[in-house]
């Protein structure tokens, strides 16, 4: 039996030592390529090294009108993966305006694992998306995710332990900037294949206790309170009475949409 069983896994062997051998020696640029042709967004330059272990003098992610600049790009594929049939990439990026790191796997499923993922950013490239300027910086960290991407930019999440913050938070009123403090988010697979999170104030002129649920289908809904303290700048106060009802003195339900 121990025989019968030794000589499969030496052929399983042998074909994962092959494609090492194989990445091992293939150039940096065909990892580059093939990130690009996944990730269109995504532009690696200077590539060099090899796809098994390789580095970019310089990356950027590209918005609808403008880019995030990730400075130096640094890969390295584990090869102990490639026995579980799911390849496994440590990246790290830096020093920028933006800066990444972390482990990504992909199954032969289609499934994407992260893990120990760190993400950096100002949050004036985004303002793109908003109807508002926003200044601040933004962190993304995921402790573990599990996502399955489908046609059309879907995806399902079966699973995402998260968190998120929003530091010095500022947004232009067109005369000044207005200070908005600083926010943290704890974020969640739900049972829709979406994510639901719980959004806190950490210091800022208001206490804020929010949820919020996102699905491929219904998008984001909003629900929670806001209380605006005494420092809260006038145009806040203004601005929270058109988006929540007002329960007492100070006090909102905020529900969107």
């Amino acid at each position: 039996m121990a025989l019968k069983l030794l000589k499969p896994l030496a052929i399983v062997f042998l074909v994962v030592y092959f494609v090492y051998l194989v990445v091992s020696r293939a150039p940096a640029e065909l990892a580059a390529s093939a990130l690009h042709k996944r990730v269109p967004a995504l532009w690696l330059t200077g590539v060099k090294g090899t796809v098994w272990s390789g580095q970019a003098a310089s990356g950027q992610y590209d918005l609808a009108k403008s880019s995030l600049p990730l400075g130096e790009v640094k890969w390295r594929i584990s090869f102990w993966s490639l026995l579980t049939l799911k390849p496994c990439i440590q990246f790290e990026t830096g020093p920028s305006s933006t800066t990444a790191s972390g482990k990504a796997c992909q199954s032969l499923a289609g499934t994407t694992y992260l893990k120990d993922l760190s993400i950096n950013s100002s949050v004036a490239p985004f303002s793109e998306y908003l109807a508002v300027e926003l200044g601040g910086r933004g962190s993304v960290d995921v402790v573990t995710g599990e996502l399955r991407f489908g046609s059309n930019n879907s995806v399902n999440v079966e699973s995402l332990d998260a968190r998120l913050a929003w530091q010095n938070a500022q947004a232009n009123t067109g005369d000044s900037w207005m200070n908005l403090g600083s926010y943290a988010a704890t974020v969640k697979e739900n049972t829709s294949k979406g994510v639901t999170a719980q959004i806190f104030n950490l210091e800022a002129p208001v206490n804020m206790e929010m949820a919020a649920n996102w699905t491929q289908e219904s998008g984001w809904h909003l629900n929670g309170s806001v209380v605006m303290l005494e420092k809260a700048p006038d145009l806040l106060k203004q601005g929270i009475q058109l988006v929540g009802q007002e329960l007492a003195p100070n006090t909102y339900q905020v529900t969107w949409p």
